[in-house]
């Protein structure tokens, strides 16, 4: 659930009683889509309430994002060395990255193909996968080429935001 007022937006997260979870320490990312008005280059605050809690500040971009065609992949940093990597596909069949390298002046993405016995449901659904980029990326602004897995993009996209 979402609510949003002036500059907060507070995501109430709830446990899934379909899904069996290990609780273990992983990083993991979940899609929040932001309310309809957004400003992406104003600074919001973040609180997360329910199955966890926590707040931050997500700085705001210098210049609003170019607007991406409909189920088209985009990043963001989600810290110095780590990007989050949006992408569409199967729910039950999320991308997992194999191996980052340098690509020119991009970072190559690519993705490890899923198993062959792997069944994946029919729908539409954004996943987001988080990369460790750090080590390849450099200190100025970072496009990602994606490949593999059932996943491509049709040139390099830009990661948005500060890290």
């Amino acid at each position: 659930m979402l609510f949003r007022s002036g500059r907060v937006l507070t995501v109430t997260l709830a446990d899934s009683e379909n899904t069996a979870c290990t609780r273990d320490m992983a990083a993991r990312a979940t899609p929040v889509m932001m309310p309809e008005g957004t400003d992406p280059t104003q600074g919001l605050e973040i609180r997360v309430t329910g199955a966890l809690e926590g707040a931050t500040i997500l700085a705001g971009l210098p210049e609003a994002p170019v607007a991406v065609p409909e189920f088209s992949p985009s990043a963001g940093w989600v810290d110095r060395t780590t990007v989050a990597v949006l992408t569409w596909g199967s729910s039950s069949c999320r991308p997992t990255v194999a191996t980052v390298a340098a690509a020119g002046s991009a970072v190559e993405l690519a993705f490890a193909s899923p198993p062959a016995d792997q069944i994946c449901t029919m729908d539409m659904a954004p996943r987001v996968t988080l990369a460790e980029v750090g080590a390849v990326a450099g200190d100025g602004a970072v496009e990602l080429v994606l490949t593999g897995g059932n996943v491509a993009s049709e040139g390099p996209i830009p990661v948005l935001g500060v890290r």
